[in-house]
């Protein structure tokens, strides 16, 4: 499951202030499951002023604007060095080909790959389904505020329950095979002992 994005500040046309990064996010890595993680981003959220958040070393350069999910412009910024992070926008490049393609090139970089929203959101959730797909492992859509934003969190939160739901019906199923495997080999053998004591083997 992807780790969510949360916006903390934006800023230019996003705001209508003068601030030099375009928006400060929260992500919550070492969260250990996507509840946690929401849990974690949302305590940040309502106290971001503690968020000091370990900037340096670890910081994510998140390229948007200047590559717009075009494999080219992502090829120009790997030779340059220029971020670390795809921000993967379908509606940028505007074709699943050319998105598969830059969330390829960027992996193959060893770049993060984040699926984001766009402005004039709608409560689509095709691009919570795309995040799973792709195992980007992040989701940038919003602070979880109002419904278009929502409305991604929930079919993140409805994946992870058919996930889990699936992984239980399998291990009760492989140990439903593996009690029923243990049977059968188990009546084999003893049914090759009696035919064997038949023909005066044992």
């Amino acid at each position: 499951m992807p780790l969510p994005a949360l916006n903390v500040i934006n800023h230019g046309s996003h705001a209508g202030n003068k601030l030099a990064m375009q928006e400060f996010m929260i992500l919550p890595v070492g969260a250990q499951s996507f509840k946690e993680a929401m849990q974690m981003g949302l305590k940040v959220v309502v106290i971001y002023s503690c968020a000091s958040i370990q900037a340096g070393l670890n910081a994510q350069i998140v390229g948007d604007d200047f590559l717009v999910t075009n494999p080219r412009k992502i090829k120009e910024a790997i030779k340059a060095k220029a971020c670390n992070v795809l921000l993967l926008k379908v509606n940028q490049i505007g074709s699943m080909t050319g998105s598969i393609q830059a969330a390829l090139d960027s992996k193959a970089a060893g770049w993060g790959v984040m699926i984001s929203h766009h402005s004039g959101e709608t409560e689509d959730t095709f691009i919570a389904d795309l995040a799973v797909r792709f195992a980007s492992g992040q989701i940038k859509t919003g602070a979880p505020c109002r419904s278009e934003l929502l409305a991604k969190y929930n079919q993140l939160y409805y994946e992870l329950k058919r996930r889990l739901a699936v992984y239980t019906m399998l291990v009760w199923t492989s140990g439903s095979i593996c009690k029923l495997f243990a049977l059968c080999y188990a009546g084999a053998f003893v049914g090759s002992a009696l035919e064997g004591r038949d023909h005066g083997m044992m």
